[in-house]
């Protein structure tokens, strides 16, 4: 029982962890795309 809650808890962490990458991802995609109109100009 331990170990379930163990691996669950191990879930919820790398979920966390990487819908933070990925916001962080899309966030840094957003920026690339801002820097590029504003070099187009």
């Amino acid at each position: 029982m331990a170990s379930l809650s163990f691996g669950s808890s191990l879930v919820d962490y790398l979920s966390e962890k990487y819908a933070h990458l990925a916001q962080n991802i899309s966030s840094n995609r957003r920026l690339q795309i801002e820097i590029q109109s504003e070099l187009n100009k």
